[in-house]
């Protein structure tokens, strides 16, 4: 049973590296899918709401407008996973793995960033108010117009990429090149 459901809910054709080597029905939760192999999987407009998704390879995965809310990631593998727009209010994404990946414009708000790795991620226009981000590697990652209110940054790593441009001094001066003259012949 809960294998049918993690193929339909994925729309995957297969389900061997989900839901583990049994297929009877167990006790656990149809949205449980732990160590799951979910590399370059497209999940646009899912819903995963309070799925377990822990220690899950979502490496390069497209979550675009995904509902992960009070989902459960915890040290799950997102490398490269485009998450514009997602919801992952609440969500659990200790220890996860976020280096380079696309979260602009996603809502972040209340969740658990605590160890995370933000390295290089796109935070643009996210919204990250209340979230925990204790520990968590931001190193290079893009924050221009994220709303950081609340959030907890205790001992946050790295430094996030500009938000501006760097004003830039002026080198010296060069002449200005003057342009040919041209004359014409009566």
């Amino acid at each position: 049973m809960r294998r049918v459901w993690l193929v339909v809910l994925f729309g995957l054709t297969a389900c061997s590296s989900i839901g583990g080597p049994s297929s009877e029905p167990t006790d656990e939760s149809p949205s449980e899918a732990n160590n799951a192999n979910l590399t370059d999987a497209v999940l646009t407009d899912a819903v995963l709401t309070n799925a377990v998704l822990d220690r899950a390879d979502l490496a390069g995965a497209n979550l675009t407008g995904a509902n992960v809310t009070g989902a459960n990631l915890t040290g799950a593998d997102l490398t490269g996973a485009d998450l514009t727009g997602a919801d992952l209010t609440g969500a659990n994404l200790a220890g996860a793995n976020l280096r380079d990946a696309v979260l602009a414009g996603a809502s972040l708000r209340d969740a658990l960033l605590s160890g995370a790795n933000l390295t290089g991620a796109d935070l643009t226009r996210a919204n990250l108010t209340g979230a925990n981000l204790t520990d968590a590697n931001m190193e290079g990652a893009d924050l221009v117009g994220a709303n950081l209110t609340r959030a907890d940054l205790t001992n946050v790593t790295g430094s996030p990429a500009p938000t501006s441009p760097t004003p830039t001094s002026p080198g010296p001066t060069s002449p200005t090149p003057t342009s040919p003259t041209t004359t014409s012949e009566p």
